[in-house]
């Protein structure tokens, strides 16, 4: 592997998007109906270089896709990105994922990420944003509700790691 590449593996220069104001460890997240999804836009070009996902009290494995949408976010454009991990109590409140190469997310289209969890139940996130503005992007999560529950105000994906494209 390059220098290039193993430089833009690594979160250089990232910026963690909040959306998630409050995790609660009270309420569980159960995963039966399928797969977590959040659907959003960004203002400006940046490199998505991962995701944070709520945590557990035991653990669980991850698996994440990045999906370009259409406007209705029921047709699938592309599929960008996957990437998989196992994680546990140990790593924390909130578990990163980090994918293997970072995806280009342009404005004024739609993404879609989307995982499916398997194992104990995780921690839930309540009081999300539904935009963010953080390190010069803006990103706009939208109005969708996943097989699973999550949506723009609540569920997984508390956190986003990006960094902008200069």
């Amino acid at each position: 592997m390059g220098l290039i590449r193993l430089v833009d593996r690594y979160p250089y220069g990232v910026t963690t998007i909040v959306r998630g104001l409050q995790r609660s460890s009270e309420d569980t997240w159960v995963y039966e109906d399928g797969p977590d999804e959040i659907v959003l836009r960004v203002d400006s070009p940046v490199q998505l270089l991962g995701v944070g996902l709520c945590g557990s009290d035991s653990g669980y494995t991850a698996e994440l896709e990045v999906l370009e949408v259409g406007e209705d976010f029921s047709e699938e454009v592309a599929s960008l990105a996957t990437g998989a991990q196992t994680f546990t109590k140990a790593d924390g409140g909130v578990y990163q994922l980090y994918l293997a190469e970072p995806v280009t997310l342009q404005p004024d289209r739609y993404y879609m990420l989307s995982v499916l969890l398997k194992g104990a139940e995780s921690f839930c996130c309540e009081d999300c944003m539904d935009v963010v503005v953080a390190g010069g992007v803006r990103v706009t999560f939208q109005c969708w509700e996943s097989p699973n529950g999550t949506n723009e105000q609540r569920g997984q994906f508390p956190e986003l790691y990006v960094r902008a494209v200069r």
